[in-house]
């Protein structure tokens, strides 16, 4: 997979925040929507989604890449038809699985660091190929726990399923923040080792604690220091194409999200200015 060559920060669409997104929509060089919310209303805003040709990324919350059991097949196709509604420039979920022996989970539970879970997320996402030619990402998970045995570390499981599938990565360092807090990750190290080739985009946010003192993926909060520090050294290796300042719970005001967003965009743009002369310059 090449380099990424087009770059855009956007933000994603949410009921609390549709009548501001909607009327300053030439704010944002793109919109997520997380296509589970539009299965059954909400189509409107889809059809004018769909007008404005704004780039749209489409992304899923309860596909289950990562189960073993079955492809879920009719929940892809509806993903697709919220897609074709849009100006879609790809389809993305959660490194996870939300079904198990016919249960439903609420939230995508993480995978064991194994070859056998990466052989079944493999055969899901390259059957999500053969239904598609949008580009599919998955994103990297927060951990909610960490199994005791793996075969691999987390970069590298990631590593092998991008090589062996071809598809790209959605990279949210927000949810890797949080395994830094939570597991003692070194975010660096991961960042070392992960193949930056098959970044796509990339997902910003913040959160709050819970009552026993764990970090969530709660979206409730502005970008922390060191995201924007790890932010920056991946536009520094490769160009997102895209990417996504998350903002779904505990709203504040309106600009705060768009000034979070200018700042992204802000970043990718310097850093493609500063590799360019690195480029000319030869060093």
């Amino acid at each position: 997979m090449k380099t990424n060559q087009g770059m855009g920060a956007g933000i994603e669409w949410t009921p609390q925040l549709a009548g501001p997104i909607e009327e300053h929509l030439d704010r944002f060089d793109c919109v997520e929507i997380i296509s589970e919310n539009f299965f059954h209303y909400a189509h409107d805003v889809l059809k004018r989604l769909g007008d404005s040709g704004k780039p749209v990324l489409v992304h899923a919350v309860e596909l289950s890449i990562g189960s073993a059991d079955r492809f879920k097949a009719e929940h892809f196709d509806r993903i697709l038809q919220i897609a074709d509604q849009v100006n879609a420039v790809n389809v993305s979920d959660h490194l996870g699985f939300c079904e198990y022996d016919g249960v439903e989970t609420v939230q995508p539970a993480i995978l064991p660091w194994t070859q056998d879970a990466a052989d079944a997320v493999c055969r899901n996402i390259e059957e999500i190929q053969k239904r598609t030619r949008l580009p599919f990402l998955f994103e990297n998970e927060a951990n909610r726990y960490v199994f005791p045995e793996a075969d691999v570390s987390e970069p590298a499981f990631i590593n092998s399923i991008l090589q062996r599938t071809g598809c790209g990565l959605l990279l949210d360092l927000y949810n890797l923040y949080t395994n830094k807090v939570n597991f003692g990750v070194d975010p660096w190290v991961w960042l070392e080792e992960l193949d930056f080739r098959y970044v796509n985009t990339i997902h910003l946010a913040g959160g709050s604690y819970d009552q026993y003192g764990d970090l969530l993926d709660s979206h409730d909060q502005p970008v922390p220091d060191l995201v924007w520090e790890m932010f920056e050294h991946v536009c520094s290796q490769v160009t997102p194409t895209w990417t996504i300042v998350e903002r779904t719970e505990n709203r504040p005001d309106f600009w705060e999200i768009v000034g979070e967003i200018d700042r992204a965009r802000d970043i990718m743009t310097k850093a493609v200015g500063r590799r360019r002369v690195s480029v000319v310059s030869g060093s």
